[in-house]
């Protein structure tokens, strides 16, 4: 209900090869079929000399492309035999609830009867090895057409088809998935970050709107190339794939299992309620198998390494590095300069690769902008190239990029604004509870808000945060007047609160884990090193300049500037940190003399990013032997830390320098990224955050003539997340409504177990007439009854 549907699944009509409309179901079926098979038996050289010269051009291809590898070690390790703890693991991290496939076996089966199954599949599972196929039941699949947004739906290639595979083969390739992701990285550039772990696709938006920034500053001449794949994944051709797998190192055993899943694989499409005949599959990774989105960005890599090696193809440079792709799977974005050489030498690239690969761009659905080029030379080559032009802006990756960045809040936030008040009144039925409406906002607006916060990394004004307040709580509310501020409804369950999204709060969330990433330069992504070529210092010393010094260095750069502007908004209010801080760098500030080097700092500190902090011992400056340890003590080291006791004495506040280091500065010092950084980060501003705690805790302690620690309120507080019966929502409902409380004069029943007589009266239910009955005995907010 809550899901807004652009287009409805069933399929009334649909054209044929010959551009017939069809409107019959015998005649819809036999149409789609033959699309659908058509494009699983994509032509392959029907000679064998063909076939034999096809597979030499491929390992051609390969052996110039492929530039990363597994070790020998990496590839024996994969290649061990399938154990039952990688199995239960499996097991236990599938999602229940899914479609089973064409046996009607779901994953609960699997569970129920796990210590008789478990054995038997790994029996088969390792018997691969030994020439044993998957039966071809086992690979069979049911393929559901899912509409794509704005396509024309009477054409079959506006379906995306997801297969709907059999749980014991998707648990099957769910184990050979989880041990091939962790070496992925390993094997593929950073510009590709769809599918490949620790990437997100908001590494590709930020570079992507720092580049054209930059471009548009220094009077580069760039154009965005974003093309268009069609069917990249049904496409991919087995050969070059397992070419591909198998130059990259992976063993022998890993490479069989892996074949064993395309041995025999069928399909019937879902048409409508009503299946199609089935028919073979003899290309593409499935989309549906949880090995298929790794395969797909392994087969990919050879052409964006190529990319990145055509001295014909030029992209924009920022300090070494030339930025010429950014890829999420087969969404591809190029950074164009030299147009009159490099887009044909890329559509070149594009007809080499498709030709072993089968991947088929359509240049008639592909769009270039013109972000800093001069007009009259991007008028001069438009005739040249069949690819269309975007007047001031093209999508990619859910968001408008455009080419001036003043514009990026009207074309992304303010109509995400308006879907989500057209969205809530959509849903605004009488029969959706009060925290069913909570929960609608948590599902659905949130995810929707939290991608633009985090794709776009700009400052935000406060009427976006207020118009969107104001548009929650008139849902929540019911368009009544409000019975608790906002506040109180967006504070942890724990705190008294409903916990409902803070969007302020987490827009600085999403600025604060920018920070905690510019922090550990050895794991700095694609984007940071833009950000950091831009701006000339190293991001991580950033964050702990003086306020202006730091803000004068980026005051350029919008997007970097953005966050630390915020950072500085935040930092002291929410006790983030302070100024000067322990992480105040000892190089890179105004007030560092000019004849202190960095050798200086480096060989007496061994670090790159020397710091106030290395420096001191137990909150006094430490001496020479404890700074150097083992090393020797020599003149020069003993000058350096003079120089050094000199420039630190000359610090103003020098007491805030020796205070232990607060929760965010820690995991600046950690050296591995945050994992849910962002959810992370919200919790801790919100436990920074001073909002008064309600009222109605006040009421009740009133009432009952104590005083309750906050574990107490914890407590009865998150009691209604363990509720298995109507009577403990109904005490839920009591904490939000203590002006409800008044003396009963008729005897009546406490609805808790406690069943005695009731002095008070309280009203349940938010906006209604429900009362209940509360003994002022009942424990309510001590322990459980």
């Amino acid at each position: 209900m809550l899901r807004a549907r652009h287009s409805t699944t069933y399929i009334a009509k649909i054209r044929d090869t010959h551009g017939k409309t069809q409107h019959l179901p015998h005649r819809i079926l036999p149409t789609i079929r033959s699309y659908f098979a058509t494009l699983y038996d994509l032509p392959t050289p029907e000679t064998d000399a063909g076939r034999t010269l096809h597979s030499q051009k491929i390992h051609a291809y390969l052996s110039q492309h492929v530039t990363r590898r597994l070790t020998p070690e990496t590839a024996l390790l994969l290649d061990a035999p399938l154990t039952i703890e990688e199995l239960s693991d499996a097991v236990k991290s599938s999602k229940t609830g899914k479609c089973p496939g064409p046996d009607g076996l779901p994953l609960q089966y699997y569970k129920r009867f796990a210590k008789i199954l478990y054995p038997r599949f790994l029996v088969a599972f390792n018997a691969i090895l030994e020439g044993h196929t998957i039966p071809s039941q086992t690979q069979a699949a049911n393929i559901s057409l899912i509409p794509k947004e704005g396509k024309d739906a009477e054409r079959c290639d506006s379906y995306r088809p997801i297969s709907l595979l059999n749980c014991d083969l998707k648990l099957y390739a769910k184990i050979l998935a989880t041990r091939l992701t962790p070496y992925v990285p390993g094997l593929i550039h950073q510009d590709q970050v769809g599918f490949v772990a620790g990437r997100e696709a908001r590494d590709n938006t930020i570079r992507a709107l720092t580049i054209m920034h930059r471009a548009t500053r220094q009077r580069e001449g760039l154009l965005l190339l974003s093309t268009d794949a069609e069917k990249a994944f049904d496409r991919v051709n087995w050969e070059f794939l397992f070419a591909t797998l198998s130059q990259v190192g992976l063993g022998p055993n890993l490479c069989t299992w892996i074949r064993a899943l395309y041995s025999d694989p069928t399909a019937r499409v879902c048409v409508n309620g009503i299946y199609t005949e089935p028919f073979k599959i003899r290309n593409g990774t499935r989309q549906g198998c949880p090995l298929s989105p790794l395969l797909f960005v392994l087969a990919l890599e050879p052409f964006l390494s190529s990319v990145r090696a055509s001295p014909d193809i030029r992209g924009i440079r920022t300090g070494r590095t030339e930025h010429r792709v950014a890829a999420f799977a087969d969404d591809l974005l190029f950074f164009v300069t030299y147009p009159e050489t490099t887009l044909p030498n890329l559509l070149k690239a594009f007809e080499v690769y498709g030709n072993l690969s089968n991947l088929k761009i359509n240049f008639a659905k592909s769009f270039l902008l013109n972000v800093s080029m001069p007009r009259s030379k991007a008028q001069s080559i438009r005739p040249n190239f069949s690819i269309q032009w975007a007047e001031d802006r093209i999508k990619y990756l859910g968001i408008w990029l455009t080419s001036d960045h003043t514009l990026m809040f009207r074309d992304n936030f303010a109509p995400m604004l308006a879907t989500i008040s057209t969205d809530l009144k959509a849903w605004n039925y009488p029969h959706i509870s009060w925290l069913g409406r909570v929960q609608a906002i948590k599902m659905n607006v949130l995810p929707r808000i939290l991608y633009l916060f985090q794709t776009i990394p700009i400052d935000l004004p406060q009427t976006f945060f207020r118009d969107l307040q104001t548009q929650i709580s008139n849902y929540v509310w019911r368009g009544s007047r409000p019975r608790l501020k906002f506040s109180i409804l967006t504070l942890p369950k724990a705190r008294g609160g409903l916990a409902i999204p803070d969007f302020a709060i987490y827009h600085t969330a999403c600025h604060l884990q920018r920070i905690l990433e510019w922090a550990k330069p050895r794991k700095l992504k694609a984007w940071g090193v833009v950000e950091q070529d831009e701006a000339g210092i190293p991001l991580t010393v950033l964050p702990w300049l003086p306020k202006l010094q730091g803000l004068r260095r980026v005051r350029d750069l919008h997007y970097t500037s953005a966050t630390l502007r915020i950072w500085h908004r935040v930092m002291r209010v929410l006790d983030l940190s302070s100024d000067p801080s322990p992480l105040t760098p000892l190089l890179c500030q105004a007030s560092t003399p000019t004849s202190y080097t960095p050798s200086i700092f480096t060989d007496l500190l061994q670090t790159q990013t020397p710091r106030i902090r290395d420096v001191f011992r137990d909150q006094q400056l430490a001496s020479l032997t404890d700074i150097l340890g083992d090393r020797a003590v020599t003149f020069l080291r003993y000058f350096r830390y003079q120089q050094i006791a000199s420039f630190i004495r000359s610090i103003p506040q020098r007491t805030k320098l020796t205070r232990p280091l607060t929760e965010f500065e820690k995991q600046c010092m950690t050296a591995d990224l945050l994992p849910h950084g962002v959810s992370y980060l919200y919790e801790l501003l919100q436990r920074s955050n001073r909002t008064p705690p309600p009222r109605f805790m006040g009421s009740w302690e009133m009432m009952l003539e104590t005083t309750l620690s906050d574990s107490q309120w914890g407590k009865s507080a998150t009691l209604h997340t363990t509720a298995r019966s109507h009577r403990k929502h109904r005490r839920r409902h009591i904490n939000y409504y203590p002006c409800g409380i008044r003396p009963l004069n008729s005897l009546a029943t406490c609805f808790l177990i406690c069943r005695m007589s009731a002095g008070v009266v309280v009203k349940a239910g938010i906006g209604t007439s429900h009362m209940v009955v509360l003994s002022s005995n009942s424990p309510i907010l001590g322990k459980d009854t």
